[in-house]
């Protein structure tokens, strides 16, 4: 009996020894596993530190290339800015790997659930209207129809009108009259040559005319060519009808002020000035969106992702309550554990709902900046599907080829290059404003007249005598006794002659002959000087423009410097995602081991239902911090893009040149979510 005894205690004990070391044997293998991972892990992603190229992104990667590889410059280069260069991520998984969520492409096959999943139906949405979406074609439609992009369009649209509104000032400005005129008025003079006691004018006026402001010396000229038809009755008009006219033509050169720069040439200069300011507001603009959608868009990768590892939560709780269920019927277990794992179904049901409210939030912020038509009820219903991988893509760049980087592309200091310009053309003009008004002022003019001689009547000659007679006739017998009245002798005339010249007998066609044959003209040419005492007003402008070119320089200096903080907290927040990612992926891998071993230990009956379900939720947090590791470095990166001011090179985007009057256009070929751009 105490043999039996013996033999019985020492099997009890050797099963319950087996039972222990199976289960920490698997874990063992387990852990062994993770760790061949870990150094394959390594020996793939880690790059050769003497080596100064990175490894390019695959063909069959999202990514646009901006320039020609020969056009890229050289790291080594110290006048061309450096670039970024991303080192191919981990797309080559072993075997024996367990790919995570985040290596789960978006469109994979649907994944069977439980019956205990909540429904994926989201108000507004239609799930079978799928929208795949890369985050390059995220870009695209956005550019095409952000409304915050298309209102800096229109910016743009109105500084090149006011350009040139300022550049009208110098067109040629052509100006004609025609008019008829009559003009009767009163004589009582025989002198005057008036019939009847009025002398009646009518004229017929042609006159034109051109004038210009000439932009490169600041002068002005202008030239009136005038001409009159008239006819009168006034007798004392050789000619009649008369034919004048004449060609009139004036100058004004400045000499010392205004020569090299006047009000005129001001108003051109800042106007395109602020038309390239117009170009740097619409360029960041354009870089403030491609942010905002790449943020957008790894945020709904994200909630995307994270819903499916709520939902894998689910799964795994529900394994769980099943074993439970049949352990329980089996008596190995106490009923209090279903409901433990009953607990930790619901408690993930919650986290899905949650996770599904994230996926709505995030893909509606998403549709605000991709749409520009709030009733566009099929794009608004669509459900996005994100096609770009979150793949980790380490990144080679220094902190000063970044900072150098920064400060050649950031639009402050671009800003800040152009108001310095402004600052130097206010200079320029205020200084000029200082010297005195000298102008060379001239006069030409040449003239020409023709017309039809007067008929001109017989010329009296007694008249005199005869009227003498009449008033000794009149006035002496009254006076003078016996007189005899004298006889009126007849009038005696002799024909009448005109002393117009040959020259001048004729119509409109002998006038010009006499305009353009240069006789009759007239000139004048001289100096117009003028200058105010003391001028104030130009000294006071000159000093504050001068001001501002100091305040404009202590402002870049200011920029640069804040301009590096932000690269370096950039760039730290790139290497600390960096760094977030190995973390997370070490701890997702001891979460899965945690978990494998830890079930088999329950199975064992060496450990409790609370710690398995403790496990679940570990690996769910797990997976969930590796993937916010991911997207947040992809966040970091497009916001360290954003900081070097080099989003648009990125994303292959280009910004057309105003002049052509062209949209925000992709490089890419593929145009299928391109809308036909509109006109600048």
């Amino acid at each position: 009996m105490n043999r039996s005894s013996k033999v019985f205690s020492q099997g009890l004990a050797a099963l319950l020894v087996l039972m222990l070391v199976m289960p920490f044997s698997a874990l063992a293998e387990t852990h062994k596993k993770t760790q061949r991972a870990k150094q394959r892990t390594a020996k793939t992603v880690a790059p050769e530190t003497d080596k100064q190229d990175v490894q390019t992104p695959d063909k069959g990667e999202t990514k646009t290339e901006t320039k020609s590889e020969a056009a890229k410059p050289s790291a080594n280069d110290e006048t061309a800015p450096p670039v970024i260069v991303f080192v191919q991520g981990l797309q080559n998984q072993t075997q024996d790997q367990t790919p995570t969520p985040t290596q789960t492409p978006a469109q994979d096959q649907p994944i069977k659930r439980s019956a205990e999943q909540p429904p994926a139906d989201r108000v507004g949405v239609d799930l079978n209207n799928p929208l795949n979406l890369s985050i390059h074609d995220a870009v695209v439609m956005a550019l095409n129809r952000n409304l915050d992009i298309a209102v800096n369009r229109v910016n743009v649209q109105i500084s090149e009108y006011s350009l040139k509104a300022a550049q009208g000032i110098y067109d040629v400005n052509f100006q004609s009259t025609s008019d008829f005129v009559s003009q009767t008025t009163p004589a009582l003079t025989t002198i005057s040559g008036s019939v009847a006691g009025a002398s009646t004018t009518r004229t017929l006026d042609y006159n034109a005319g051109i004038n210009q402001l000439i932009e490169k010396s600041g002068g002005s000229y202008s030239i009136q060519w005038n001409n009159a038809r008239s006819v009168s009755n006034n007798r004392n008009n050789q000619i009649n009808p008369t034919y004048s006219n004449s060609l009139t033509f004036n100058i004004r050169q400045p000499l010392v002020r205004n020569l090299k720069i006047d009000s005129n040439r001001r108003q051109i200069l800042v106007a395109k000035k602020n038309l390239d300011l117009t170009d740097i507001q619409f360029k960041q603009i354009a870089i403030n969106t491609i942010n905002r959608v790449q943020d957008a868009y790894w945020d709904l990768v994200f909630a995307l992702k994270n819903e499916s590892i709520t939902r894998d939560s689910v799964d795994l709780a529900v394994v769980q309550l099943e074993n439970n269920k049949k352990r329980v019927a089996a008596g190995d277990l106490a009923p209090i554990e279903v409901i433990s794992a009953q607990a930790q179904v619901d408690s993930s049901r919650v986290n899905v709902i949650a996770a599904l409210q994230q996926v709505t939030s995030s893909e509606n912020i998403l549709k605000g900046l991709l749409s520009d038509n709030p009733g566009d009820s099929q794009f608004w219903s669509a459900r996005i599907v994100p096609t770009t991988p979150v793949d980790y893509q380490p990144l080679n760049m220094t902190l000063p080829d970044a900072v150098r980087l920064a400060i050649a592309n950031r639009t402050e200091l671009q800003t800040l290059r152009d108001q310095m310009a402004l600052n130097q053309i206010n200079t320029d003009f205020f200084r000029d404003q200082l010297k005195p008004q000298i102008d060379f002022v001239g006069f030409y003019a040449t003239r020409g007249l023709a017309g039809d001689p007067t008929i001109v009547s017989a010329v009296q000659t007694n008249s005199q005598d005869i009227a003498f007679i009449k008033e000794a006739n009149a006035i002496l017998p009254g006076h003078v006794p016996g007189y005899i009245p004298i006889d009126v002798p007849p009038p005696v005339f002799i024909p009448g002659v005109t002393s117009v010249a040959d020259k001048f007998i004729g119509g409109q066609l002998t006038a010009l002959t006499r305009l353009f044959s240069n006789e009759f003209r007239s000139y004048q040419f001289g100096v117009s000087i003028a200058f105010p005492f003391r001028n104030r007003t130009a000294k006071a402008n000159l000093g504050s423009a001068l001001a501002s070119a100091r305040q404009l320089e202590l402002e870049q200096k200011q920029t640069i410097q804040n301009i590096q903080i932000d690269v370096r907290n950039a760039l730290q927040a790139v290497e600390s995602a960096r760094q977030r990612i190995d973390a997370a992926k070490s701890a997702r891998i001891n979460a899965e081991a945690q978990l494998e071993g830890e079930q088999q230990k329950f199975k064992a009956g060496l450990s409790q239902n609370f710690l398995v379900l403790q496990r679940q939720n570990d690996l769910s947090a797990a997976r969930g911090q590796e993937l916010r590791a991911n997207t947040d470095y992809n966040k970091a990166v497009a916001d360290l893009q954003k900081v070097l001011s080099i989003t648009l090179d990125s994303a292959g985007v280009t910004i057309a040149s105003p002049v052509n009057m062209t949209d925000v256009a992709p490089k890419s070929a593929d145009k299928k979510d391109q809308s036909k751009p509109d006109k600048k």
